[in-house]
This record gives structure tokens, C-alpha cells and sequence, in this order.
């Protein structure tokens, strides 16, 4: 068993009802083929003279992963980034990217710092959970990281759902000076999380090259938007409203 091995075993689909000590079995395996001459020692693969833009936007999106962002937080690598924009050598780009890419480890560790802390940075966090909404690669990561990982679900967890917290939606996705508390900002990480997730189903059933599929996920969201309460509510946002509101705008589109 090698590393070459392995990587057509893992090009191949994985039975959806494979046990967990089938995969650790599996893990324990590849870790073990790893030997001295397959060891990469990152400081001496990332250095500034071959990181391209390619490189940066694909860490920009792995970053989005909290557990990567904390192995991308070492000083050898933040200093490298720091090289990358400060080079006259760098083009527009690299040095675009590689501003982006110490934004996004920081606000990370900012994220995960507010799960816990009461008077975290909130609007840094928020920032991060814009700035990943905009990007699919970087938007999965994050998602399926934030709902399966242990560590971080136990944070949220932490939590009380307090039933008159307010997310502040629009104090958090756009500038804003207003205080947010930290009951706000959790019933807004929660909120984002769960529509999030309910987006990323309709999107899965739409990737699938199965018409079925597709009809029968978008015949249950039309049936369900058709309930008198979605319709009235959506309704209401659109009349009685002499200067439109983003809401009675996005409502009037969805209608």
C-alpha cells in the first residue's frame, strides 16, 4: 500500500453507509505510507518567490476552514504574506491576494473568539461571513466545516437560543456603528447557518444530473411558497410602502 494507491482509491465514490472505523482504518493506513522522502515541509514549499495568484486563491478558499486557517496562522506564513504585498516583484494581484488571504486567517480566529467571548469583534466576524457568502468554494468549506466539526459546534452549543434575541441582519451584513451584543450576533450566526444549509440542499438536488431530482425539490418549494402565511407575508412587505425597502424589493422578486 502507497500514496498512489490511496489515490485511486479515493477517486472512487464512498458507500454511503461505510462505517467510521472503516475510513479511520483507511486514514491510519495512508498515514502510515507516509514516509521521510513524502513529508513536505511547508516553509520551505511556500516561499515568495514561487506562490502565484493561482496558490493564493486556492488558500483564500481552504482558509475558510477554521482548522486550516490556524495551521496557515504561523508566523513563518504570515510573514511571508506580509513579503508578498510588500515586494516591488509582486504584481497587483498577488499582492490583492495575499491581503486577502491575512484578512481572512485573521477574522477566523475572530470568528471562532466570539462563539465564546461575549465582547468579541462582531462585525469582524460578520465581515468573514460576508465575504465567504460571496464565494462557493470558500461558502462549502466554511458550511460544511461549521456544521461538522466537533470543536466548533460545541460553541455554538454553548449558547442559550434566547427567544427575543434580534439577528440585526441589517446591521451586520452592512456598514453600521450600532452595538451589537452577543445574543444579536449568535441568533445571527444561526440564522445565516440555516438558511445556508436549506440553500445548500436545493443546490446539491440541482447539481445532480437527474431531472427527477430537480422537479421534485422545486415542486416542494413552490407548493410551500404558495401557503397563505408565505404569501401574506411576503405581501405585506411590497404594500404600503411609499419609498421601496430592500426587503419589499426582494420580496416583490421572489412574488
Amino acid at each position: 500500500f502507497d500514496l498512489e494507491q490511496a489515490f485511486w482509491i479515493m477517486r472512487k465514490p464512498v458507500p454511503d453507509d461505510i462505517s467510521v472505523e472503516a475510513l479511520e482504518s483507511f486514514a491510519n493506513r495512508v498515514a502510515s505510507a507516509v514516509g521521510p522522502k513524502q513529508k513536505l515541509d511547508l516553509e520551505e514549499l511556500f516561499v515568495p518567490e514561487v506562490v502565484d495568484e493561482a496558490t493564493l486563491l486556492r488558500l483564500l478558499d481552504a482558509s475558510a476552514n477554521p482548522v486550516i486557517a490556524r495551521h496557515l496562522s504561523a508566523p513563518w506564513f504570515l510573514n511571508m504574506l506580509v513579503t508578498l504585498q510588500e515586494s516591488s516583484g509582486s504584481d497587483r494581484a498577488i499582492k490583492e491576494g495575499a491581503r486577502k488571504l491575512a484578512v481572512r486567517i485573521q477574522q477566523c480566529h475572530v470568528l471562532e473568539d466570539t462563539l465564546s467571548n461575549t465582547q468579541g469583534d462582531f462585525r469582524a466576524a460578520a465581515a468573514l461571513m460576508n465575504d465567504i457568502g460571496a464565494s462557493e468554494q470558500s461558502f462549502g468549506i466554511w458550511l460544511q466545516c461549521i456544521i461538522t466539526h466537533q470543536e466548533v459546534l460545541a460553541k455554538i452549543a454553548e449558547n442559550p437560543v434566547l427567544p427575543n434575541a434580534q439577528s440585526r441582519l441589517s446591521a451586520l451584513l452592512e456598514p453600521d456603528e450600532s452595538t451589537i451584543s452577543h445574543d444579536q450576533f449568535v441568533a445571527f450566526l444561526r440564522a445565516f447557518i440555516g438558511v445556508a444549509s436549506v440553500l445548500v440542499v436545493y443546490a446539491w438536488s440541482d447539481s445532480l444530473p437527474n431531472d427527477r431530482c430537480r422537479e421534485r425539490t422545486l415542486a416542494i418549494v413552490n407548493h410551500l411558497m404558495l401557503l397563505r402565511q408565505m404569501t401574506f407575508r411576503l405581501d405585506c412587505m411590497t404594500s404600503d410602502n411609499d419609498t421601496p425597502t430592500p426587503s419589499s424589493l426582494h420580496a416583490e422578486h421572489i412574488l
